[in-house]
């Protein structure tokens, strides 16, 4: 970072009044790999709605986890979104000493320590998903992976599944991210009945979650039961509005990160027949016993790197917007108090001098003889510094998880067989909801 700021930030062109909204809309990730290439570490584009300043590759990745709580904050953000649901706090939003506080009553929670005696559960769960899946011809195959996964989150971090509210809670999450966070649809979808009816049905949800883990005892704490006791126990106060934000955490936090990342491997290994058959060998002696321990879960080498690698080729927040806290200096430049600026992490992920082939899909680049991924700051699908995602661990590990379970009791394939892989932008980069396929047991 240099200490004096002489250059004017480099535009990168665009359409009159629309700017670089196409381009954000159809990949903002390649847009900002290409910008990066072209212009250097600072340029700045424009949507629809906003000026912004984009920091990108490892220099920016590095900065962003030693000092971008310094200049940055996420508060202006996401404050919209919990001005949305009345609350205010929202733990994505703070900074200082309340977001450390925050981080630490609910970090046991967000970890894969949460399916800890509940593996035989977590299995049960997967096996009823399975078997509606293996009652169609075909399915959407992001959205019962949606649906899986709104199921177990609510296992592991609430003891609840949202049984029936999983259209209103991805419709709502849709709706209220695209507008207030993303900033790409306009807030009149705030006002429309079928959001302002999910918008209902997920704060009875969320009073529904509150009461059962009230009136209930737990062999081992979950999260909620954690944010209960913190309440309790005085060490954080809060309003009604933000109780209800966090009782709906469990089942919003890791839908997109763990759905958009099952989906797109289950596609890659119907592509890959060989990773497919070692995958699957692996998943067998994993789950030969009917279950599994989650402190061996590492024994899921081959799949953990398909999980890795997949959060790299295709990362579920290449960009996270921030605000300016004031005027600072980076690469040469001045970035103003107030500036709405993308940190692109993920343009790192595409730098050939840290991952070789970097549009390549090759798990090998996270064995040991290359390590590619343990260039500091380099791998950053959960973001970076103090407001990394808390359960970038649990997502891995769920990921992970679902995609060997799968493997161990179904086998699958494209609907049609020859489909090519499509993807969308909104509300986070990931594939469409036009991916089918075809289920069924297999014969063990």
């Amino acid at each position: 970072m240099e200490t004096i700021a002489t250059k004017p930030i480099p535009k990168v062109p665009g359409f009159p009044v629309l700017g670089n909204t196409k381009q954000l809309l159809n990949d903002p990730l390649e847009l900002c790999v290409q910008s990066y290439q072209k212009y250097g570490p600072v340029f700045r584009i424009s949507s629809l709605f906003d000026d912004i300043v984009v920091l990108a590759g490892l220099e920016a990745n590095q900065f962003l986890d030693q000092r971008g709580d310094e200049f940055l904050t996420a508060e202006e953000v996401w404050g919209a979104y919990s001005k949305e649901l009345n609350a205010d706090n929202n733990m994505i939003a703070m900074r200082g000493d309340n977001h450390l506080k925050m981080r630490k009553i609910t970090k046991r929670g967000y970890s894969p320590v949460m399916f800890m005696g509940k593996e035989k559960a977590s299995l049960e769960a997967l096996d009823e998903s399975f078997e509606k899946l293996c009652q169609s011809k075909s399915v959407k195959v992001l959205e019962v992976v949606q649906n899986m996964t709104i199921d177990l989150l609510g296992l592991l971090l609430a003891n609840h599944k949202p049984t029936g509210y999983e259209k209103d809670i991805k419709y709502f999450l849709k709706v209220v991210l695209n507008v207030t966070v993303i900033r790409m649809w306009p807030k009149l979808y705030l006002k429309h009945p079928r959001y302002l009816k999910a918008k209902k049905r997920i704060d009875e949800l969320a009073k529904k979650v509150l009461a059962y883990n009230q009136t209930h005892e737990h062999d081992q704490p979950n999260l909620v039961d954690d944010i209960i006791a913190a309440i309790e126990n005085k060490e954080i106060e809060l309003s009604d509005a933000d109780i209800s934000l966090m009782m709906l955490t469990p089942y919003t936090a890791g839908i997109d990160t763990v759905a958009n990342n099952v989906t797109i491997m289950i596609y890659q290994l119907m592509n890959m027949p060989e990773l497919k058959a070692k995958a699957k060998a692996e998943a067998d002696e994993f789950f030969k016993e009917g279950s599994f321990d989650t402190k061996n879960l590492r024994k899921l080498d081959v799949m953990m790197r398909i999980t890795m690698e997949t959060m790299r080729r295709y990362p579920i927040a290449p960009v996270v917007p921030r605000t300016a806290v004031d005027d600072f200096e980076y690469e040469g430049y001045t970035i103003k108090k107030g500036q709405l600026v993308y940190m692109a992490q993920g343009v790192a992920h595409f730098d050939a001098s840290i991952f070789k082939n970097p549009y390549q899909f090759d798990i090998d680049r996270y064995l040991p003889d290359r390590a590619e991924h343990k260039t500091k700051s380099a791998w950053s699908p959960f973001s970076l510094g103090d407001h990394k995602c808390l359960g970038n661990r649990l997502g891995e590990v769920m990921v992970c998880l679902i995609t060997s379970y799968m493997l161990h009791q179904l086998d699958f394939e494209a609907v049609p067989k020859d489909y090519k892989m499509k993807f969308s932008v909104l509300p986070t980069p990931g594939p469409d909801h036009g991916f089918k396929a075809k289920f069924w047991k297999r014969q063990n």
